[in-house]
């Protein structure tokens, strides 16, 4: 019978259990999101691994409201960025809500407001149907049709919101490719992206994000990935170098 179990990841046992979202230390994004999460701890960053029989098999990654790097205002919220059950065989068997729960009491026990997660259809980020599990409620915004506030509240206080304090699209002239290290998989590829650009006869403006705040003030609430093109968004999560081509061509 296969052993579960949740790891708490900190700076002492990183090189152990590794960053969550990827297990070689010699990829490039692995390296980059590990440099990321060393400053986030002193943040307040938790990072919980799910081990099957000792290896990894799924993780969860939330920080405080105050610093969390998606798109939404939750002050004294628990806010998860990322969660992901590794194999088939383990997903819709009730691991995801193990590590949702193992963050509710983490909020619990910090008397914190709540839990709060960004969710999607799309690709990157989290469906909503692990967190209806888990009884959270959900927000839509018509500026945001793509994406949806998943939460629950532990101590009947107002909910989070999707960010106010976002700059219009019109002021973003010419190609602009917006990226950070909150995901390696960006991070690998993004030298790709500014080559085909340019090859393409494009002077991408390249805009790495390196606070929370300034991704919780970006167009697209996801907060960690952008490509707009003279005011319009053209992709709000990573995308191939053939794709990237394939949208640059349409503009010419």
């Amino acid at each position: 019978m296969n052993k579960f179990e949740i790891v708490d990841v900190t700076l002492d046992n990183i090189n152990k259990y590794g960053i969550g979202c990827s297990n070689n230390p010699k990829y490039k994004g692995y390296v980059a999101k590990l440099q990321w999460l060393k400053k986030r701890f002193s943040e307040g960053l938790i990072l919980k691994v799910l081990l099957e029989n000792g290896k990894s098999a799924g993780f969860i990654e939330c920080i405080p409201g105050e610093y969390t790097w998606r798109g939404v205002e939750a002050p004294g919220y628990l806010v998860i960025h990322c969660i992901y059950i590794y194999a088939k065989k383990n997903k819709g068997i009730g691991l995801g809500s193990k590590l949702i729960t193992a963050c509710i009491e983490y909020a619990k026990h910090n008397k914190m407001l709540g839990v709060v997660s960004l969710v999607s259809a799309g690709s990157f980020i989290a469906s909503k149907d692990v967190f209806k599990k888990s009884q959270f409620k959900f927000i839509t915004d018509n500026k945001y049709p793509k994406y949806e506030i998943a939460y629950i509240n532990l101590q009947d206080r107002s909910p989070p919101t999707f960010s106010k304090t976002i700059p219009p699209l019109k002021t973003y002239k010419g190609l602009h490719i917006i990226y950070s290290d909150q995901c390696p998989y960006i991070t690998k590829n993004i030298q790709d992206l500014k080559e085909m650009a340019i090859s393409e006869g494009f002077q991408p403006i390249m805009k790495k994000i390196s606070t929370a705040k300034e991704a919780q003030q970006l167009p697209s609430p996801y907060g960690t990935f952008m490509i707009i093109y003279n005011g319009v968004i053209k992709a709000e999560h990573y995308i191939s170098k053939t794709r990237l081509r394939n949208i640059l061509q349409k503009e010419l």
